[in-house]
């Protein structure tokens, strides 16, 4: 056995705090061998982020509390200067964070972020690191590199975002690479490529991987061993094959047993003979291109051409396809945040395609929508229960209501009372998006539009909102759009689905006929990329 990259031994994280002393993690040990990936999974809020944020030296908070070791090499990282970090960050040891558009700078373009960090360690002109970083943004799947090479994040897509950082994190081959969750936003096709990626990665410079995921199908693709944390602590360790097919911990059978499958049972049928809740007709929406943003004519790329697609009251559409395919545009045109340049969107049966934003007002309860990004659809100046409550409060619901209703969604949502006080940046990442479907089911709405509502929650909590929309769709006749790149999920609660490319409606079917028997090529290239939370030697071909 060869030494270990990185040696961690009873590494403990506390933040003290108003509410008292919480153990975030709590005396977690293991190793990360050369070319090894280990893979560290649980729930969200089980300590896995800030694990891998204390070895990175980049926990934020002057209330923590750290003890513990974690040595690569001949050096230890948890004491370090700020100093030692950063000759070590970004050559040695590199990170892909959770959450692209906040870790981006937004006044940045794309190409320069990742340049910048060539620049940081590489003896190279800046020409050469810009040609070195549109290469790494092609190799990572980001169609017409060259053009999107000198867009701003808010310019790409959640799963294009999250390729740029990835694009940035193996720009000097480094030999940790520490990849929190950084499949979550990608569709199977792209995910396909990174994990391609991580193993040529490992293949060829004999780097280390410690993998943070909620998806065990990614799991079960690329790794060696798997840490399974609950609670701060790791309560099971082995070898993937051993942890999937023998689990010993119940904690890891629960998690096991909530994982969706592509053979998983379908629900059955709710689609009635009533007038469709949203119906688009040749919908069309684009955008300009290059630098004419505040000029008329010229250019436009269509993101969304030519889309016809209704939906019935109490029926789910699932709409998939690749990250920048057309799917959240065509979301935010559904709900008129976006305003058409060509078609029609009715709602109710009535034509809300032209209508004016006084207009919409009085639509908004009924027609919400949960966005992919929680974090930047949350108003970081709020507590959840001010984020939650307003919709309440702008409804004129009274104001002695307001605070029982608000515990009731946040409790229905899955969330605890102590998590009604905090602000966004005090919650992991699944909570916030739990923060979200809250605010969105506030007012009871007709429809909901959801852009990757589960995609970064765990797959036990997963479970918990998919059966909660699923009983809220019951009791209440709620339409949903569901869109999300994991075709298991979409399986699991579709009526029909969709399958976008390239801004077309390519193939749409009921769930039952496009899984068993897709008619489109692409659909059918969609579905052999699922991961499957089955670890196969052969399959992934990453293990000896």
């Amino acid at each position: 056995m060869s030494e270990p990259l990185l040696s961690v031994r009873d590494l403990s994280v506390a933040f003290e705090g108003e509410r008292g002393r919480l153990q975030a993690v709590d005396g977690v040990s293991f190793d990360l061998a050369p070319g090894e990936v280990l893979a560290l999974v649980g729930e969200s809020g089980s300590g896995k982020s800030v694990t891998a944020l204390t070895l990175m030296g980049l926990l934020a908070a002057r209330d923590a509390r750290i003890a513990g070791s974690a040595r690569y090499g001949d050096g230890e990282l948890i004491g370090a200067s700020e100093g030692e970090l950063r000759k070590l960050r970004g050559e040695q040891l590199a990170m892909v964070f959770q959450d692209p558009l906040s870790s981006l700078n937004p006044v940045v373009r794309v190409a320069d972020q990742v340049a910048e960090q060539i620049l940081a360690h590489r003896d190279v002109s800046r020409q050469q690191a810009r040609e070195r970083a549109i290469a790494l943004l092609s190799r990572v799947g980001i169609p017409e590199p060259e053009q999107r090479a000198d867009a701003y994040p808010h310019e790409l897509s959640g799963g294009m975002r999250q390729r740029v950082m990835i694009a940035m994190a193996l720009s000097c081959e480094p030999r940790i690479l520490i990849a929190d969750e950084p499949t979550t936003a990608l569709d199977v096709t792209v995910q396909a490529q990174i994990l391609a990626l991580i193993r040529a990665l490992r293949a060829e410079t004999g780097a280390g991987v410690l993998l943070i995921t909620h998806d065990f199908g990614v799991v079960a693709e690329l790794a060696d061993r798997v840490a399974v944390m609950h609670a701060g602590r790791i309560v099971e360790h082995g070898p993937v094959e051993d942890v999937f097919e023998r689990p010993e911990s119940a904690h890891t059978r629960r998690l096991l047993a909530a994982v969706p499958r592509l053979d998983g049972p379908l629900r059955e049928p709710r689609v009635g003979d009533e007038a469709p809740v949203l119906a688009l007709e040749d919908v069309e929406v684009g955008f300009p291109v290059g630098r004419r943003l505040l000029r008329r004519g010229g250019e436009r790329r269509r993101a969304v051409d030519g889309v016809t697609l209704s939906i019935a009251p109490g029926e789910t559409v699932g709409l998939v396809g690749e990250s920048g395919s057309g799917k959240s545009t065509l979301a935010r045109a559904a709900v008129r945040l976006l305003e058409p340049t060509a078609g029609s969107v009715t709602f109710a049966g009535r034509d809300i395609t032209r209508a004016r934003r006084r207009e919409l007002v009085p639509l908004r309860a009924e027609l919400q929508i949960v966005f992919q990004d929680p974090y930047g659809s949350l108003n970081p100046r709020k507590t959840a229960r001010d984020i939650v409550g307003l919709p309440l409060r702008l409804s004129g619901l009274p104001k002695a209501e307001v605070g029982p209703r608000v515990e009731e969604l946040l409790e229905r949502v899955g969330l605890e009372p102590a998590h009604a006080d905090r602000w966004p940046h005090e919650l992991s990442g699944g909570q916030r998006q739990r923060v979200g479907i809250a605010r969105a089911l506030a007012l009871s709405p007709r429809l909901v539009v959801l852009d990757e509502p589960v995609s970064a929650l765990d797959v036990s909590v997963q479970a918990q909102i998919l059966e909660l929309l699923d009983d809220l769709q019951r009791d209440l006749g709620l339409a949903y759009l569901f869109i999300s790149h994991d075709l298991r999920v979409v399986r699991q609660v579709s009526d029909r689905v969709a399958v976008m490319r390239g801004g077309r409606l390519v193939e749409l079917a009921p769930a039952a006929d496009l899984y068993a028997r897709p008619q489109h090529p692409y659909t059918a290239e969609l579905l052999a990329a699922v991961p499957v939370a089955r670890p196969v030697r052969g399959r992934a071909g990453t293990r000896s």
